[in-house]
């Protein structure tokens, strides 16, 4: 059988037993509202002992968490706290910029679930979905619709560039799933239920998943679900264990993590939707996730937004025999007693309040009680009034088909005619509801490629309290230390690697019990004096191997400094694989929703750390220490200078352009090191004129930037954008002194200019090295770098062998030979292999989300 033919008979069987499919009236079931059994319906306002919910502080502090925990027991089950622990993996898989003829930008993005510690699921048992996002192509974060999918990613729209989703079927007279790629008729043949353009041509964006890969929807199933990923294997299953419907509600949140990062997205404004069981996972997900801004929930039904009490169409005795899988094992115990369950659908959607509500029903969908899904909704208005919102009054009468009502608040409702489906009539009311209360996307101004305008300059500077204040923010926001962590250098010897400079090899100790591999470059004959000190904070990608972070580790200890520099997480031998130029800790973690944030503070506690293993040292004059940074690395270094006021001198170099909100650096795809912890920051207010007002507070700074140089933006964020932060920061810092300096190299593009004159006369002049004392740096001898690479058999890559970038730089001449990573390795093959796992990234994934959700079961964060 072709599986074409496979997937139309599974469908069909599916859509024949399915109480919240096509069928409208099943017969034997109840449909006449005078035969209703006698019930009473729950309060939402009532706790469960009986006593009145009288003001929103009781609301959020009891009833609405009774009403979760009661679900939990009774209907859905709950979600292991290892679940909501779960660390994630975000790889963007498929980018096209002019996608659905230009009308959108569209992303498929493969998320990844780690097994909880402990767990070894079953080998089938699924570990990833993939989401498929598009946006309006607009120059503003645009607000999204998320939903789960019933037929796969390809389904939603005919578009070609969709990669078709591996979908689940059981083919007719079969016992056996088959997951398969679907065939080709199935791209678009959801696109009546989805409305893609629709929503695109409004502004909105669209995020689905087929829900499938969370979990087939089928009994006896189970093994190939997500839930096996924190599920221990053999233990005995709980009566509140979660089933299907809290997986799928549990994928949309993780969607929304990574929603939540994504710089294509205003994650403020997501609305979760779901319709028919889909719409029961998307009611659950928006009861438990509060960031959902709003939820639109069509014709979920009993077990949904409907009823269940009224036993009016499906009965819970339907969904146990059909169904069992998705609800937790105590929901079997209504069975036959429907009117005495404690949960119901006015209880479900009245945990949205006050976020928006628009709960949607169709007129021949009797099997799903139109009625019961209005009366929900109304009930539910009782906890907007009580939270000061307004929502449905208590007299308003069901509206006549086709009338939309509640648009004047934050509850609507409507019954369409037709029947159980998703229409263009559903989403086109669906639109209008949200514009009014998020205003339309249509009419959002452009955000300029610096970012929102950022206020005016302050009419008074900053004191002493409010800079201590901002480093306490600082602190408390990337999860670094109160105070820097002491060194515990560990020394592993060293040689002279050139004729007067030696090369030391450390560690020293980092965030997460972790240690950093370092190299130090000194000269071989100490002085009777103290000896300036500097950090080198290499680029995205570098490592302490690189070319440029050993040339200016030699040049500056020629001149007398003591330098050092380290792998950063991720690289050299902070590498899984002990590899360079990996890019490893870019890989996008965004569950525990923390981590992104924790891998910026961990860079920064890297840098604090350098900064104390080197004022710990007898032969550093602790008053006179330097940090440079490149790329990834300024940035870093950026931000370490903000908060640490032990360095002197600050030497930015292909970056530094701290912008506003939606700007370059918050909108940048290095969301690990960069956006997350850069957004975080917004804490700040104007950040970049805050942080660069802490490091007035501390020491000069220097910023070069190529007046070329697109990585970081330079073209937009050139001399202009710099004389108008330094206004703001001349102002909040109260004077001159501290504030940065600039230099725009003609023509040039991304590069490390550390070594150049211009680079050496600033930081001789800050730290005063003792090599150059009297001399001119001005005259001194210098060589290009393709010039040096060539003489020492260095292999300029082909984007760093060209005259813009790495091989046009002039270099002061510093005699440096072509150093290789097994020099500079701090440990050899096997100490390295029995210490890796003090080092690597690997380490840091685990301690960081173990750490995270710690962190989250104390205080919340």
């Amino acid at each position: 059988m072709k599986f074409a033919a496979m997937l139309l008979n599974a469908v069909v069987l599916v859509l024949c037993v399915a109480s919240s499919a096509s069928a409208q009236r099943i017969p034997g079931y109840l449909y006449d509202e005078s035969k209703i059994a006698s019930y009473t319906m729950l309060d939402p306002l009532r706790m469960e002992n009986g006593k009145p919910v009288t003001n929103a502080a009781m609301w959020n502090a009891q009833r609405r968490p009774e009403i979760l925990r009661l679900f939990e027991e009774n209907e859905f089950g709950r979600t292991p706290d290892a679940a909501r622990a779960a660390v994630m993996h975000a790889k963007i898989i498929e980018r096209n910029d002019y996608a659905l003829n230009g009308l959108a930008v569209r992303e498929q993005i493969e998320l990844t679930f780690d097994p909880a510690p402990g767990v070894t699921p079953p080998a089938e048992a699924s570990r990833s979905m993939r989401l498929l996002l598009y946006v309006p192509h607009v120059q503003h974060p645009s607000p999204v619709v998320l939903g789960l999918n019933f037929l796969g990613n390809q389904s939603v729209v005919d578009d070609a560039g969709i990669l078709p989703t591996p979908v689940w079927s059981k083919p007719k007279g079969s016992t056996a799933l088959v997951h398969e790629l679907p065939a080709e008729s199935t791209r678009g043949s959801g696109a009546q239920q989805w409305q893609v353009e629709m929503l695109l041509k409004h502004g909105y964006g669209l995020a689905t998943i087929y829900y499938g890969d969370l979990e087939p929807d089928f009994k006896d199933a189970s093994q190939y679900s997500v839930r096996q990923l924190f599920d221990r294997p053999g233990a005995v299953q709980a009566q509140d264990a979660w089933g299907s419907l809290g997986a799928w509600a549990w994928g949309l949140s993780r969607a929304m993590d990574y929603l939540e990062n994504d710089p294509l997205v205003d994650a403020s404004h997501v609305a979760v939707t779901g319709h028919s069981r889909l719409g029961k996972a998307a009611d659950w997900a928006a009861a438990q996730d509060t960031r959902f801004a709003a939820l639109l929930s069509t014709e979920s039904g009993h077990g949904g937004q409907s009823i269940q009490r009224r036993a009016l169409g499906e009965t819970v005795q339907h969904l146990e025999h059909s169904f069992p899988y998705w609800f937790c094992p105590a929901y079997a115990q209504w069975v036959g007693h429907d009117n005495e369950i404690p949960v119901d659908g006015n209880l479900l959607v009245a945990l949205v309040a006050p976020r928006l509500l628009y709960v949607a029903s169709a007129k021949e969908d009797e099997w799903s009680d139109p009625k019961g899904e209005f009366l929900s909704a109304l009930s539910a208005s009782s906890v907007y009034r009580l939270l000061g919102e307004k929502a449905l009054p208590p007299d308003i009468p069901m509206p006549a088909v086709d009338t939309a009502i509640g648009f004047d608040g934050d509850v609507a409702y409507h019954e369409r005619a037709g029947k159980h489906d998703v229409t263009s009539f559903d989403w086109e009311h669906y639109i209008v509801f949200l514009n009014r209360h998020w205003g339309d996307p249509e009419t959002l101004p452009a955000v300029p490629p610096t970012g929102e305008v950022p206020p005016p300059a302050a009419t008074h500077a900053a004191s002493k309290v409010q800079i201590a204040a901002w480093r306490r923010q600082m602190q408390h926001a990337l999860y670094l230390p109160g105070q820097p962590l002491a060194p515990q250098t560990q020394n592993f010897g060293g040689s002279e690697v050139t004729p007067g400079v030696t090369v030391e090899k450390i560690t020293y100790q980092t965030l997460y019990g972790l240690r950093v591999p370092a190299v130090i470059y000194r000269p071989t004959v100490r002085p009777a004096r103290k000896l300036p000190a500097l950090v080198i904070v290499n680029g995205h990608g570098g490592d302490k191997s690189s070319w440029y972070a050993y040339y200016a580790g030699i040049l500056y200890a020629r001149a007398g400094a003591v330098v050092l520099t380290y792998d950063p997480i991720g690289e050299g031998e902070r590498n899984d694989e002990h590899k360079t130029m990996t890019g490893e800790h870019d890989q996008l973690v965004f569950s525990p929703k923390s981590m992104p944030i924790r891998m910026g503070g961990l860079m920064i506690a890297d840098a604090m750390g350098a900064v104390s293993a080197l004022a710990a040292r007898p032969d550093v004059d602790r008053h006179r220490i330097g940090m440079m940074g490149f790329s990834m690395g300024s940035f870093i270094a950026a931000l370490t200078g903000a908060a640490d006021e032990r360095i002197h001198a600050l030497l930015l170099d292909g970056g530094g352009d701290l912008d506003g909100v939606n700007g370059y650096w918050d909108s940048g795809h290095a969301i690990m090191c960069q956006a997350a912890p850069y957004k975080a920051l917004r804490v700040l207010g104007d950040r970049g004129a805050v942080l660069y007002t802490l490091n007035a507070r501390r020491g000069d700074t220097f910023v070069i930037n190529g007046t070329a140089d697109t990585v970081v933006a330079i073209p937009t964020h050139g001399p202009e954008f710099f004389s108008m932060l330094q206004t703001r920061v001349v102002a909040l810092n109260g004077g001159e002194k501290g504030v940065f300096a600039t230099y725009f190299d003609p023509g040039a593009s991304h590069r490390p200019s550390w070594m150049t004159p211009t680079a050496a006369a600033w930081l001789h002049a800050e730290l005063r090295f003792p090599a150059w004392r009297g001399k001119k740096i001005g005259v001194m001898p210098t060589v290009t770098i393709r010039t040096w690479a060539a003489k020492v058999g260095y292999a300029l890559g082909k984007s760093s062998g060209r005259e813009d970038r790495d091989a046009g730089i002039v270099a002061l001449e510093a005699g440096v030979p072509l150093l290789t990573a097994d020099q500079l390795d701090v440990f050899s093959p096997p100490e390295w292999e029995q210490r890796k796992a003090e080092l690597i990234y690997a380490s840091w994934l685990g301690r960081a989300a173990q750490a995270a959700t710690a962190s989250t079961s104390n205080n919340g964060r």
